[in-house]
């Protein structure tokens, strides 16, 4: 029988080769973006996600999807001498996975379909803040009526360019503090070729891991 400490080292190895494809295939996508390549082709039928008029694929990635929601319940006390009694209706805000899902990334939203076959539909445009947290693995994704949604997991950097480049626009792939870890240069990230000239201005420097 496999060990803790087994399972958990294995586990951790998979996190960082599956992060490592993630990294490179989000600055893949960056260069796509900006219009210095293009983008490979995807097929997504096995996911059963129609295309929107216009709608470009950009890739797919896998991560989880956790939602905002609220939970309510009704509490009952009795006094101690039992001669009164009080309902009260709770409410409280809580985080809901619903699970980890294949996303399509496009350049109108984010898409992935459920178990149940319901598709689950994150347009840009309904997007007001964005944050991103590489080294958490995390992007959280704030819209209208209070709608908070965060995508967690190894892979999810392609969804942080896509994020970023969808609501603050393509320039920002170049000074967006969240994505300075992808534009470290490594000749195992760019063997053979080097960034084009746009994203080697500014940020995209060799070396500026960490910069701000």
């Amino acid at each position: 029988m496999t060990s803790k400490r087994k399972r958990i080292k294995r586990y951790r190895a998979w996190c960082d080769q599956t992060r490592d494809v993630a990294y490179d295939n989000a600055r893949m996508l960056a260069v796509a973006i900006a219009g210095a390549s293009s983008l490979p082709t995807t097929l997504t039928y096995d996911l059963g996600i129609v295309l929107l008029p216009s709608e470009v694929i950009w890739q797919r990635t896998t991560a989880a999807y956790w939602w905002r929601g609220e939970q309510r319940w009704t509490e009952q006390r009795i006094s101690h001498a039992g001669y009164r009694s009080t309902v009260t209706e709770v409410q409280r805000e809580s985080m809901n996975c619903s699970g980890t899902f294949a996303w399509l990334i496009t350049n109108q939203r984010l898409a992935a379909r459920e178990a149940s076959g319901e598709v689950i539909s994150i347009p840009w445009s309904a997007i007001q803040g964005v944050s991103v947290d590489l080294a958490a693995d995390v992007v959280a994704l704030d819209g209208a009526d209070s709608y908070h949604g965060e995508l967690r997991g190894p892979a999810i950097a392609p969804i942080a360019v896509a994020a970023i480049a969808s609501c603050y626009g393509p320039h920002a792939l170049l000074d967006h503090p969240a994505l300075c870890v992808l534009r470290t240069s490594s000749e195992a990230a760019h063997s053979g070729s080097a960034l084009p000239a746009l994203l080697r201005d500014g940020c995209w420097t060799p070396g500026s891991a960490g910069a701000t």
